[in-house]
């Protein structure tokens, strides 16, 4: 099967379970980190925990739902489901794992690579492949986002 991307491109069929595991790792190099905190304002800390908290949540969702991710039904083409239903809010709670989901992808949204600069290294594939996720990720937040929220995911949650 094939997916349709948010550009209208043909690519290989993506499962929400490969996307989200992309989707995770860009959202770890756009973490607030020790140094962001040391010079920015004291906000900083807590929207680190937060990141944190979302990041160990969205881990453990994988972990512990990666075939119900897979099973989960998809569209076959980027649906693009409006900012206010796939964009965190500051008060979203990160244990929750939607909310977790939502933070992550958040996060992610700004590190892919740009496809045309990604090309002149030989990394356009991998660009591609990147944004695919985020547009796989916006699908499951937008479609499933009711089936996320009663996953197993938070081993912070009591």
């Amino acid at each position: 099967m094939a997916y349709i991307d948010s550009m209208g491109q043909t690519l290989p069929d993506m499962d929400f379970n490969e996307a989200l595991r992309t989707v995770l790792e860009l959202a770890r190099q756009n973490q607030i980190d020790e140094l962001d905190e040391a010079f920015g304002d004291e906000g900083l800390a807590d929207q680190a925990e937060w990141q944190s908290v979302a990041l160990a949540t969205v881990e453990t969702v994988l972990e512990e739902n990666a075939d119900d991710l897979s099973n989960l039904f998809h569209s076959g083409a980027a649906r693009g489901f409006p900012i206010d239903v796939v964009m965190a809010d500051r008060g979203d709670d990160p244990t929750d794992p939607s909310s977790a989901i939502r933070i992550v992808y958040d996060m992610a949204g700004s590190v892919p690579l740009d496809v045309e600069e990604a090309r002149v290294y030989g990394l356009e594939g991998e660009a591609i492949r990147q944004y695919q996720s985020l547009d796989v990720v916006n699908d499951l937040i937008g479609m499933h986002s009711d089936v996320i929220a009663s996953m197993r995911g938070s081993a912070l949650r009591h």
